[in-house]
């Protein structure tokens, strides 16, 4: 599978300086970011996932020049779109010194890959924290709106997954709402000719673990609330201006 961020600008870890704006490299991966001795392994062995998607609600870049901006109310959760997959606009908040972008649907590389297909122009400045916001879509703002036109199969619907368990195909859909955030040290500076990337990792490994090496059964609904967890548990943001996949630490 490949990340699918359609029309929304498709370029690779690079400075490109093209349109208004800055670019910020937003990478995907469904790398585990736990040593392999702690992964489930019977999940592998009885588990074969063909498709997962996830709508980001939201990606939220907080300023570093405003320390003392608090987060509106929800009406921020019903930003954007954008072609096919999700939005390249911005919604500039200044009196908050914030960005937000989205809504997008993400297709997860289920190979365990890094996939940097999405280069949304922010303003240029420098940024302390993102937020990253997976869930449901709700009407409101006309981007919302547009989004729920192109993706009308994900209303009410934030994960989607397509598999087989022990050769028996299912589907697994979820309204799960999960909210991660990262402070950058130091922060975030975006500008023409930059390499600035953050990469969003979602370990898919663990949605349908039971913790103890066995594999919770996506079709009973006895499971839901224990795999929403597990999807909550498994999202991280960080700097990754290599796009390798992994938190940098110099």
């Amino acid at each position: 599978a490949a990340l699918a961020l359609a029309s929304l600008g498709f370029v690779a870890c690079s400075d490109s300086t093209a349109g208004n704006g800055a670019p910020l490299s937003l990478s995907i991966t469904t790398k585990p970011q736990t040593p392999s001795s702690q992964q489930p392994a019977a999940v592998a062995s009885t588990l074969v996932l063909t498709k997962a998607q996830v709508v980001i609600r939201e990606l939220e870049l907080q300023s570093s020049e405003n320390d003392t901006c608090v987060d509106e109310d929800e009406m921020d959760d019903h930003s954007g779109h954008g072609g096919p997959g999700g939005s390249n606009e911005m919604e500039h908040e200044d009196e908050c010194e914030e960005v937000e972008l989205g809504p997008f649907l993400v297709d997860l590389p289920l190979d365990g890959t890094t996939k940097t297909d999405f280069t949304p122009l922010v303003p240029p400045g420098t940024f302390r924290e993102a937020e990253v916001k997976v869930g449901t879509v709700r009407s409101g703002k006309q981007r919302a709106l547009s989004f729920l036109m192109q993706h009308p199969e994900f209303k009410d619907i934030s994960v989607r997954v397509e598999g087989t368990l022990d050769g028996k195909a299912f589907t697994f859909t979820t309204t799960v709402d999960a909210e991660f955030e990262k402070e950058f040290n130091p922060p975030i500076t975006i500008a023409q000719g930059s390499t600035a990337n953050i990469t969003v990792a979602i370990d898919v490994s663990s949605w349908f673990s039971d913790g103890a090496g066995g594999t919770l059964d996506p079709a009973n609904a006895a499971n839901a609330a224990r795999i929403n967890e597990n999807i909550k548990r498994s999202l991280r943001a960080f700097r990754d201006d290599d796009c390798n996949g992994e938190e940098d630490h110099s």
